[in-house]
């Protein structure tokens, strides 16, 4: 008989990219100055990991211990705002990669060109699994 262990387009006219793998993921939620949490969620099904620290209003950085990447330019992170910013029903949240190293990053929200504190979804990847 036949195991299938793992399926791939293995047809050589047609170019499919490679598989994208996570390092981990998360959602930081922030309600106020005060209030405000990281859950996460990683490749080995670990909720631990990461840390969360507010730097200031709308300024936000999550650490990871060192050994998972080895250079901050193989670090991907991809980051979206999700909902409205704190205290407000109407101006959506904006979430963008400001600072990155190698065990963090940093992530600035705002709803126009002021800082403000707010909700916001990640993944991390790491680009040197690529080469």
């Amino acid at each position: 008989g036949w195991i299938v262990l793992r399926r791939e387009n293995i047809m050589t006219v047609r170019k499919y990219g490679r598989y994208q793998r996570v390092l981990f993921w998360g959602s930081v939620r922030c309600s106020s100055s005060t209030s405000y949490s990281l859950s996460q969620s990683w490749y080995n099904r670990s909720k631990t990991g990461a840390t969360l620290s507010r730097i200031k209003e709308g300024l936000y950085e999550i650490s990871f211990p060192s050994g998972y990447i080895s250079d901050a330019s193989k670090l991907l992170v991809m980051v979206t705002g999700f909902g409205y910013v704190a205290g407000s029903d109407k101006y959506p949240c904006k979430a963008t990669v400001v600072n990155k190293t190698s065990t963090s990053f940093q992530v600035a929200i705002s709803d126009d060109y002021t800082m403000n504190d707010g909700n916001f979804d990640f993944f991390v990847a790491n680009l040197g699994d690529w080469d």
